[in-house]
């Protein structure tokens, strides 16, 4: 491609894109494709001579839009938002076609330095300290861009390693570096990204995962028990990660009183802030930096409130040189102070309070959690199941896309306003959706709560009255009076997934198949009979309620996490 074909192609492909954008609202929020769709309609091998450009067009038109799950959508309120806007996009066209590679200063003087004041502007609007930004007279503060609060973890962890095993080898130091190390551990909620464990796994040191209050943030007091427990048993508590934003429900770590701890017991605090650190560039969010004081390092992704493209977490640290004796790397060069406003849109916390209160106002629903920023988590009141299924009808419809997360094992949806398309009337449209299909959720547990009540007592009348017959007494056992698994068993309906030889049950027929004027010597037929079914066909079925009739009270199954794998 020569730069005449290649200026033509540019404007086909932002024509494109801003044809996409405007129209994405028509679409499917999800795909309807199935696992390896797309192998089957590229050919086996790379082609041997170049494809026209107006070819590669129609092929991303017929077959990678369909396969897309569109996050731009404005129904699309999965895991968190992704980055995404013009200046953006123009952004990595430049970068792209300048084509500069930044590992060291003089490889691209401009880059590094451009790096540089881009973090110390961020971290003067955000009112960070001092102590953490690069052009402090006389500080070691320092900053980096990366590509994920993952690898922001990461390079944190490895610094504070380093900074402990040096100083444990001058009081040890005919001491193995391996024997040091295996002694080190690391510290975090239940409710961190997974990532923190991930940099504990590759780091080499022990972790321990400590549970939350009933807010969902690391406390220090449960900090400092678990930390006196380790030192007592001879090692060497050395790193604390503490969540500003969890990807479960955007709770908070006590900043503060985790702090506190790290400073009595010097250990290295690194705050996570990839979704909820955006927030501090609002006044009204300054708060969260109460105990800032005591921290070695802080994060945050811009990609998730400041239409940044992907592949973009800033971080800042304390001493810049703890990283250089960690990964040898060169040393941040510096520019004279300056200073750019820059305004911000925020419209998604507002949008994320107006869903939260038409949550809190349908009796039907509650709020877990506390809505601080641009995430909301709900859910049905009652079991599990009826959220679960609320969720798979939304996402099987697509009409709209969200996610789920266990909360002290409620099962609940994580909405938040995910694009910068975003707006009061879509926030709107998105709780309609989740009405309608709450009420037709709630509609079908009541008629199977229902038609169960028929059954159960049908069971009843009929199994007295043939007791009655042969030797009297009541047809229940007192342990399994009103039980649903007494019931089940009375049935002929097994209750665990394998029997006493090992093997897996089978159930004998489906509740939901018998007719409600049927006799009940028809539904306790023999497992060989043509309604027989394995366990296996009943963990597949479409509806969360058949579990309700086939397990009776072992309904709920695990809850699976948001992905965290794009947005680490």
């Amino acid at each position: 491609m020569e730069g005449d074909e290649f200026r033509r192609a540019a404007g086909e492909v932002a024509d494109f894109i801003v044809d996409y954008l405007k129209g994405v609202k028509d679409r499917p929020v999800l795909p309807s494709v199935e696992p390896g769709y797309l192998h089957k309609l590229l050919p086996a091998n790379a082609p041997q001579q170049p494809e026209a450009w107006q070819d590669i067009m129609t092929d991303i038109q017929d077959k990678i839009l369909p396969g897309m799950t569109h996050w731009q959508h404005p129904h699309f309120h999965a895991y968190f938002p992704g980055g995404n806007s013009y200046p953006s996009m123009l952004g990595e066209l430049l970068t792209a076609g300048l084509g500069s590679i930044s590992f060291t200063w003089i490889a691209s003087p401009v880059m590094t330095e451009l790096e540089t004041v881009m973090i110390d502007w961020v971290g003067r609007m955000m009112d960070l300290p001092k102590e953490l930004l690069p052009y402090t007279e006389g500080g070691t503060g320092g900053g980096v861009i990366q590509g994920s609060s993952s690898e922001c973890t990461l390079v944190c962890m490895f610094a504070a390693r380093t900074k402990t095993i040096t100083a444990l080898k001058e009081t040890h130091p005919g001491e193995d570096d391996c024997i040091l190390l295996s002694k080190l551990v690391a510290y975090f909620s239940e409710e961190a990204h997974s990532s923190v464990e991930k940099a504990a796994n590759i780091s080499f040191v022990k972790r321990r995962i400590l549970p939350t209050d009933d807010k969902f943030s690391l406390r220090g007091e449960t900090l400092r028990e678990a930390v006196e427990k380790d030192i007592a048993s001879g090692m060497v508590p050395f790193f604390v990660c503490a969540t500003m934003g969890t990807t479960g429900s955007a709770a908070v770590d006590n900043i503060e009183e985790i702090g506190q701890v790290c400073a009595e017991k010097d250990l290295w605090l690194h705050v996570d802030g990839a979704y909820a650190g955006n927030a501090l560039i609002c006044p009204e969010y300054r708060y969260l930096l109460k105990g800032f004081q005591n921290v070695m390092s802080f994060n945050y992704n811009p990609i998730k409130w400041m239409h940044v493209g992907l592949d973009c977490s800033v971080m800042w640290v304390r001493n810049k040189y703890y990283l250089v004796d960690a990964l040898s790397i060169n040393r941040i060069y510096y520019m004279e102070d300056e200073q750019e406003k820059h305004l911000l849109d925020y419209r998604h916390v507002a949008l994320a309070k107006m869903l939260e209160s038409w949550v809190r106002a349908d009796d039907r629903f509650e709020v877990v959690g506390t809505v601080e920023f641009g995430l909301v988590c709900f859910r049905l009141k009652g079991e599990n199941n009826l959220t679960e299924f609320l969720l798979q009808r939304i996402n099987q419809s697509g009409k709209a896309h969200m996610v789920p997360a266990s909360l002290k094992g409620k099962y609940v949806i994580r909405f938040t306003p995910a694009n910068w398309y975003y707006s009061e009337e879509f926030t709107k449209k998105t709780w309609d959706i989740i009405t309608d299909f709450a009420e037709v959720v709630l509609r079908k547990h009541r008629e199977a709560t229902q038609r169960f009540q028929k059954l159960l007592a049908k069971y009843k009348d009929h199994a007295r009255a043939r007791h009655e017959s042969a030797s009297g007494g009541d047809v229940f056992e007192e342990e399994e009076d009103h039980s649903w698994n007494g019931v089940l068993r009375k049935l002929g309906y097994r209750t665990k997934l394998s029997d006493s030889c090992g093997a897996p049950a089978r159930r004998q027929s489906s509740l939901e198949e018998v007719p409600e004027d049927s006799t009940l010597d028809d539904v306790q037929q023999n497992e060989a009979g043509s309604s027989s079914y394995r366990i296996k066909r009943a963990l597949r079925s479409e509806s969360s309620f058949r579990s309700l009739s086939l397990y009776g009270d072992e309904s709920t199954r695990p809850v699976k996490q948001p992905s965290e794998t794009l947005f680490s």
